[in-house]
């Protein structure tokens, strides 16, 4: 079970974890990135020895809210590589690594799946959360869902207080999302807006912006230990 949850470090929810119970020294060395008093950025590095003098470096759990943060991670980084004999950094593939390889030809790619948070009842989901006070403006999406059909339909999105209420619409839907992207724009670590940038969704931007009011970035200790 333990390799299983180290592997879906994607695998989001938005159950709250205090940032304090992240910061573990007994799993590693977790470095937490602020900017103004807000998590922007998180990286865990673990050191082994593989010789006498020989030292091997993991680096695990990247996370950054803006581009410009992973730019300080891997400055980090190569500070703490430069003692290392062996690097060894695992991400997500949307993760530029290529750009901070000093030598791309020579290093050594694999594969592993991950997990995301996946919505099978996507009405009680929304009843159920909470969203940011901040969200005021409702949005109206519609979801195409082939291995849930009872999720799909046109559906407006309006936060109240903190609620998220959901109700059926006959109104032209401003975002239309498959499974995956809905998946991942209500996850956290991909919203709508970037989606949007990406090509994934075909939407306005102004759309995409209240949906992620609604649907904000999260922290990344929302991920670590679901």
């Amino acid at each position: 079970m333990q390799k299983v949850q180290r592997s879906m470090s994607r695998f989001g929810s938005r159950v709250f974890i205090p940032k304090e119970q992240v910061v573990d020294k007994e799993k590693g060395h977790p470095y937490v990135f602020e900017h103004d008093g807000k998590l922007v950025g998180f990286v865990q590095y673990k050191f082994t020895k593989i010789g006498e003098w020989d030292q091997k470096m993991t680096i695990s759990n990247t996370w950054y809210a803006e581009d410009e943060v992973l730019l300080s991670i891997a400055d980090l980084t190569y500070r703490f590589g430069s003692q290392c004999q062996q690097i060894e950094w695992h991400v997500d593939p949307e993760i530029p690594l290529e750009f901070f390889l000093t030598e791309p030809g020579k290093a050594k790619r694999s594969k592993e799946g991950y997990m995301m948070i996946r919505v099978v009842k996507f009405r009680e989901f929304c009843q159920q959360i909470k969203v940011p006070l901040f969200a005021s403006e409702p949005v109206v999406i519609a979801i195409e869902d082939e291995h849930c059909p009872w999720n799909n339909g046109v559906f407006k999105l309006i936060p109240v207080s903190g609620r998220l209420e959901i109700m059926d619409s006959d109104q032209e839907p401003e975002i239309r999302f498959d499974a995956v992207h809905l998946s991942h724009a209500i996850g956290g670590l991909m919203t709508a807006n970037r989606l949007r940038r990406m090509g994934g969704l075909n939407c306005s931007q102004e759309a995409s912006e209240r949906f992620t009011r609604i649907f904000p970035p999260d922290s990344y200790v929302t991920y670590a230990e679901f």
